[in-house]
């Protein structure tokens, strides 16, 4: 979560063989390393030996394509001519409608139409890494003898997804870099999150190049072995986390599985969508037709996100409307409901409903086991 402290992004094991060492320098490489600050090494009792010196971009790094600025054409008839402005690289550029691309050193130019028409197209301008494209438009476009109208929405400069590095110095001053002769000692990387950041693949690697130790005589000994390559983590201003309850009295349609929702951040998380597989074996294939699987908040009954196409053995999608707002600091508890089914005559009654995915804000939490339950979550 943006703004959160202390938070373990990397580990690694160092060994001393034949002789007793101390950490000297470590480096870490990695992506998007200046989301963090704070970074620091600490032993297994989480005693700091060392703190990051500031991020840089490591020799060689490419920048990123900066998000683009979008214009967009209005108009009410098929439209004809060109686009021509200079961007804040400086270079003139111009784009034909229906022609596809034009280039141009430091921008490039996408104009997008159909059979010609203005009417909904988009022309998209990407810069240098970190730069928003600011654009000065001479509008020639012309629409039955009429000037379409252009809308610049103006992009947002994404952080350059090039390589970093930093460094910690001169730990071997640390009681705690100390490792005997034949033992192994595991060491942590934290950081505090910076505010107000919403960043995927944050990763921190520590690397053999640059790394160095002492030995007992205190002769500097370049580290062997090989790189330790973290974890990729995304940073988010909103986060959550999912856990599974147990009803009551758990029916198919009535309360086939409970979960319940935290949400933590800067205000409140936003439920988009909902995946739920069944198992239905014992229930009549002609009944499917029809039935609905539904997700309601368990204290106000209020219906959250219905859908239909329920099959045995099927996942489907719910999306989900505003009920599924989560403020931060609180949670919710849901109610999972599959309504419309025919029970087969004689059977048993056998089911199984399994949340499989459940997104807000663009995060999934399946895809984050160590943040929440493992999905899926069976019930």
């Amino acid at each position: 979560t943006a703004g959160a402290k202390d938070q373990k992004i990397a580990s690694f094991k160092v060994t001393a063989s034949n002789d007793a060492i101390k950490l000297k320098d470590i480096v870490l490489t990695g992506a998007n390393l200046d989301v963090l600050s704070n970074i620091r090494l600490v032993d297994s009792t989480m005693t700091v030996l060392g703190t990051a010196s500031n991020v840089t971009a490591a020799v060689g790094s490419v920048p990123a394509t900066s998000e683009v600025t979008t214009i967009t054409l209005a108009g009410t008839a098929t439209a004809t001519g060109t686009i021509t402005g200079t961007g804040n690289t400086g270079v003139a550029y111009t784009a034909t409608i229906g022609s596809g691309s034009t280039s141009a050193s430091g921008a490039v130019i996408l104009a997008t139409a159909v059979g010609g028409t203005a009417v909904g197209s988009v022309v998209t301008v990407t810069a240098a890494a970190g730069v928003v494209p600011d654009l000065t438009l001479v509008n020639n476009l012309t629409a039955s003898g009429l000037t379409s109208t252009v809308s610049i929405v103006q992009g947002t400069a994404l952080v350059p997804a090039v390589a970093q590095t930093t460094s910690f110095a001169n730990l071997n001053n640390a009681a705690g870099a100390s490792i005997a002769m034949d033992r192994s000692v595991t060491f942590y990387v934290l950081a505090d999150v910076n505010a107000t950041t919403n960043q995927v693949g944050v990763v921190a690697n520590v690397a053999v190049a640059g790394s160095d130790i002492t030995g007992s005589n205190g002769a500097v000994v370049v580290m062997t072995g090989a790189d330790v390559v973290g974890a990729s983590h995304d940073v988010s201003e909103n986060t959550f986390k999912v856990a599974q309850t147990t009803p009551v009295s758990k029916a198919l349609a009535t309360n086939a599985m409970e979960f319940t929702v935290n949400a933590f951040g800067k205000n409140q998380v936003t439920l988009t969508g909902a995946s739920l597989k069944t198992v239905l074996g014992a229930y009549s294939t002609a009944g499917y037709t029809g039935a609905t699987i539904s997700i309601y908040t368990k204290s106000t009954n209020q219906l959250v996100g219905s859908a239909t196409g329920v099959t045995n053995g099927g996942t489907v999608i719910v999306p989900l409307n505003s009920y599924g707002i989560v403020s931060a600091g609180s949670s919710t508890t849901y109610v999972v409901k599959v309504e419309g089914l025919t029970l087969n005559a004689s059977t048993n009654e056998a089911w199984t409903v399994s949340l499989t995915s459940l997104v807000a804000g663009g995060l999934d939490a399946a895809s984050y086991p160590l943040n929440t339950e493992t999905f899926p979550l069976n019930s």
